[in-house]
């Protein structure tokens, strides 16, 4: 537990104060989520580590470990997921809970694990945020992508090509969007 919250100060900068700070609101977390301290801490590391601090940083620390208790896999993976995910639309427009409620929603409705999806949505997301495309509505396509067979590594690398293939359509794609009156433009 100590060398997990050493890691938070010594890789990611953050103040040994606020570090004990969190020491403590996790060991009186832990019992409530039914998550070891350990779990926890390492979570810790990968919201630090995504830029969060403060009382948002335990706010994603508990909705991670609440999705992790529903079973959706290990606090730390929950905790990449949406932290990627909060970065690649900013705080201010996707919360901890929100990002936490879409993971879940995808594990469900998908056939694939938060771990899956974890290592394979991050290739997806900055393209997606940049185009307007919603972290749920990724989340969805790879959950139906998902249910009909395709893995997670290939649902989001064909997201990313299919994104990527509207942003900048091919001559060939171009020519046959102005025969029919419109552009990509």
């Amino acid at each position: 537990f100590e060398r997990e919250l050493s890691k938070v100060v010594g890789l990611v900068g953050v103040s040994q104060k606020q570090v004990d700070e969190w020491g403590r609101e996790i060991i009186e977390l832990a019992p409530s989520l039914g998550k070891a301290p350990l779990e926890l801490a390492e979570a810790l590391f990968f919201v630090t580590s995504a830029g969060i601090r403060g009382a948002e940083a335990m706010d994603v620390l508990e909705m991670s470990g609440k999705a992790s208790a529903a079973g959706l896999g290990e606090t730390k993976t929950i905790a990449d997921l949406v932290t990627s995910a909060m970065n690649a639309y900013g705080k201010e427009n996707l919360s901890a809970a929100k990002a936490t409620d879409i993971v879940a929603m995808a594990v469900r409705e998908g056939k694939a694990e938060a771990a899956e999806l974890a290592a394979s949505m991050g290739q997806v997301l900055p393209l997606a945020a940049e185009m307007g495309v919603t972290f749920d509505q990724v989340a969805a396509a790879q959950a139906a992508m998902t249910k009909t067979g395709t893995p997670a590594t290939e649902a989001a690398t064909q997201l990313k090509s299919i994104m990527a293939g509207l942003i900048k359509p091919s001559k060939q794609a171009e020519e046959q969007l102005k025969a029919m009156g419109t552009s990509s433009s």
